[in-house]
């Protein structure tokens, strides 16, 4: 079936622009204008409540959006409409299978029906989430934007972190991913400090200066930002592989093209995903409204002199743990808790106008003031 039937689907279903959003450096490429207006609507449209049933391969077929509560029921309506229209295709059927029959062109291949019933998916409306987000993001974007920039990378990249973790510092995925980058164990010893005591993959200015430089090595491997991002999450040899295979390097063709069994919905879906969420935070204040800044970022910096442990020095300061905890988002639990002590010349971030205090309390030198934010 040629895509291009589909194009105007989801345009009069949804009621949305014809053509997805742009951002500056990342437009969209040719052939994958339904893939970026589909996530487009799932991050900018929809909330938490709302789940839209949709074709996992011609991401323009949606069938309906509904309520959470209605998912299962209207699934198997849907399935089941498509397997009628499969067994007898040529009948006028329902007003629903009418509708199901113009979204795949008005055919009568029973094929197209057949082979849809087994690819209806669901997913859940993300604007909510992407939203907070956001909003949990803007103390710290400035920082991470001037980092890439400082690199030679578009600032636009930055949006890599809403697809991985919604910029959830402590995220940790099922297979060992963690923080805002989800990094992999094994990429995160090449780019950040990892040991016993702290973890850099979570902590947000360390692990976006480490992504920074796995995404320049992406892209001088790849000569292309689209290929580098798709790499970030695929892998990449399985991209490379992909160029070599299909003989090009044009996005759309491998993410239409390239059959691999560790090249799924997600790893196909990757890239639209980044560019829809980069044109959504670019234009932002016009799909989210009035954004709020969630996280306080104030704090003094103090670089131990010697081992710590960090209950006692906050008990003896009044400062909770959990204010340790939100500041050091790398400290792993052991050091927290006192279970292991950490070591000297860790830049320890307290509470602002603690520093001084803490310095000297722990044999810093009085004479010198901790670093303020």
């Amino acid at each position: 079936m040629k895509r291009a039937i589909l194009i105007l689907t989801v345009v009069l279903f949804l009621g949305i622009s014809s053509a997805p959003l742009r951002a500056d450096s990342f437009s969209v490429p040719d052939g994958l204008e339904n893939e970026v207006r589909f996530w487009e609507t799932v991050f900018g449209t929809y909330g938490s409540d709302q789940v839209v049933i949709y074709d996992e391969r011609f991401l323009e077929v949606i069938y309906e959006v509904v309520d959470r509560t209605e998912v299962n029921r209207a699934v198997g309506r849907i399935t089941k409409s498509l397997r009628h229209l499969a067994a007898a295709p040529k009948k006028p059927g329902t007003d629903e299978e009418r509708y199901y029959r113009k979204l795949f062109g008005g055919t009568s291949d029973p094929e197209v029906f057949r082979a849809a019933s087994g690819r209806v998916r669901v997913q859940p409306g993300q604007k909510g989430s992407l939203r907070r987000a956001i909003e949990k993001s803007s103390a710290w974007m400035g920082d991470i934007e001037s980092i890439f920039e400082a690199n030679g990378l578009p600032k636009e990249l930055t949006a890599l972190m809403f697809i991985e973790s919604m910029f959830n510092p402590r995220a940790l995925s099922g297979v060992g991913a963690s923080g805002v980058w989800q990094f992999m164990p094994e990429t995160g010893r090449s780019y950040v400090s990892m040991n016993d005591f702290w973890d850099d993959r979570n902590d947000t200015i360390n692990s976006s200066t480490g992504a920074a430089l796995f995404l320049k090595d992406l892209y001088r491997q790849t000569g292309d930002w689209c290929l580098a991002v798709n790499a970030y999450h695929s892998g990449l040899g399985r991209i490379l592989n992909a160029v070599k295979k299909l003989g090009t390097k044009k996005i759309a063709d491998i993410i239409h093209h390239y059959n691999d069994p560790g090249y799924s919905f997600y790893s196909r879906n990757y890239v639209p995903e980044f560019l829809a969420v980069v044109a959504l935070y670019r234009h932002r204040a016009e799909i989210f409204g009035s954004l709020s800044e969630t996280e306080d970022r104030r704090y003094d910096i103090v670089q131990t002199s010697d081992f710590v442990i960090l209950p006692k020095i906050a008990d003896r300061f009044g400062i909770g743990l959990d204010v340790l905890r939100r500041l050091n988002t790398a400290l792993k639990e052991d050091v927290l808790t006192g279970d292991l002590p950490l070591p000297p010349h860790y830049p320890l971030r307290v509470p602002k106008g603690t520093g001084y205090y803490l310095a000297v309390a722990i044999g810093y030198p009085s004479s010198r003031r901790a670093d303020a934010r």
